[in-house]
C-alpha cells in the first residue's frame, strides 16, 4: 500500500525521558488505589487539583501504562482530557502500546485511539527487542487479528507512487530532549506528593492554592499601596523636569509465537529489525 515499515528502538529516541520532579510527586498511593478501583471521578479530582497525568515511579511506569494495561478506557480518556503526553516509555523503552497489547483482556478503543495518536508505536521496540505484537497473548491473537484487519486500512491508507520509508520525527531526536511538562494548573511538587500518597485530599490542595494566591494579592496590593504612598510624598517634594526621563518545557514471549501472530496479523507482517546506530 505505499508503505515500507521499519522498526526503530524506543528506549533510544525522543520517546524516552527521564521523569521530572512533578511526574515523581504526583505518583503515590492513594492516587494509585483509584486507578486500581477504576474510579474516574476520583482521578479527575486528582488530576484537577495539579498532578501530572504523565505521574510515574523512578522507572518511569506510569499511571498511563498501568490504565492501558488493565484496558481501563474510562480513565483513559480522563487521562486524555487532562493533555497525558502518550509519546513517553519507561526506562525499558516500553510505550503505552505495548501495555495495551499485553492487557489480558484489551480495549481495541485504548488501541484505536493509540494508533490514530501515532501509527508509529506498532513498530516501537523495547530494550528486549520487542515489538509491541509480541506480548499479545495467544488467547487474543484472533481479536487483535480483527482489530487489525479493520484499523491498519484507516492508519495507513494506501499512497500512489513510490514507497514510503519516513523514520518517525521522534526517532530522529535523542533520548531526555522532551521532559514531559508539567500541567497548566499545576501545583508545588511537595504538595503534589501529599496528594499522591493520601495525606492531603485534592480539595484541600485546591483550597490551599487559593489561600496562597490570595495571600500573594494582598502583599502585592499593599506594596502597590505603600509605593503610591511614596510616590505621593516625592511628588509634594520635587519638582517636575522632563530632563529626568528618556525619550527611548515484562513479559516473556518466543520467537514461534510472535512469528505466528504476525502471520495472523497479515495487514503488518513481519519486518526485519533495524537497530538504530548511537
Amino acid at each position: 500500500n505505499g508503505y515500507f515499515p521499519r522498526n526503530f528502538s524506543a528506549k533510544r529516541s525522543g520517546y524516552s525521558n527521564k521523569p521530572t520532579e512533578h511526574q515523581l510527586a504526583s505518583y503515590g498511593s492513594a492516587i494509585i488505589d483509584v486507578v486500581r478501583r477504576n474510579s474516574p471521578t476520583e482521578l479527575r479530582r486528582f488530576l484537577e487539583a495539579g498532578l501530572s497525568p504523565n505521574a510515574c515511579n523512578q522507572h518511569g511506569e506510569s499511571l498511563l501504562h498501568m490504565v492501558c494495561r488493565h484496558g481501563k478506557v474510562d480513565l483513559f480518556r480522563v487521562l486524555v482530557a487532562f493533555d497525558v503526553d502518550l509519546q513517553q516509555t519507561d526506562d525499558y523503552g516500553r510505550t503505552c502500546f505495548i501495555d495495551c497489547c499485553w492487557a489480558a483482556q484489551p480495549s481495541f478503543e485504548i488501541a484505536s485511539w493509540l494508533l490514530k495518536a501515532d501509527r508509529d508505536f506498532l513498530f516501537l521496540y523495547d530494550a528486549r527487542g520487542s515489538l509491541p505484537l509480541s506480548y499479545v497473548t495467544k488467547a487474543n491473537w484472533n481479536a487483535w487479528k480483527e482489530f487489525l484487519d479493520e484499523n491498519i486500512p484507516k492508519v495507513f491508507p494506501k499512497r500512489g507512487g513510490k514507497k514510503y520509508d519516513d523514520v518517525p520525527f521522534l526517532c530522529t531526536l535523542k533520548p531526555n530532549c522532551r521532559p514531559v511538562p508539567d500541567p497548566k494548573d499545576t501545583i508545588p511538587s511537595s504538595l503534589a506528593q501529599l496528594v499522591a500518597n493520601g495525606q492531603m485530599t485534592p480539595h484541600e490542595a485546591m483550597v490551599a492554592m487559593a489561600d496562597a494566591d490570595d495571600e500573594s494579592t494582598i502583599a502585592c496590593s499593599e506594596s502597590y499601596l505603600s509605593s503610591s504612598d511614596d510616590d505621593e510624598d516625592d511628588d509634594d517634594s520635587s519638582s517636575y523636569d522632563e530632563s529626568d526621563f528618556d525619550s527611548d518545557y515484562d513479559s516473556d514471549f518466543d520467537s514461534d509465537e510472535e512469528d505466528e501472530l504476525y502471520k495472523i496479523a497479515g495487514g503488518i507482517g513481519k519486518v526485519q529489525l533495524c537497530t538504530i546506530q548511537e
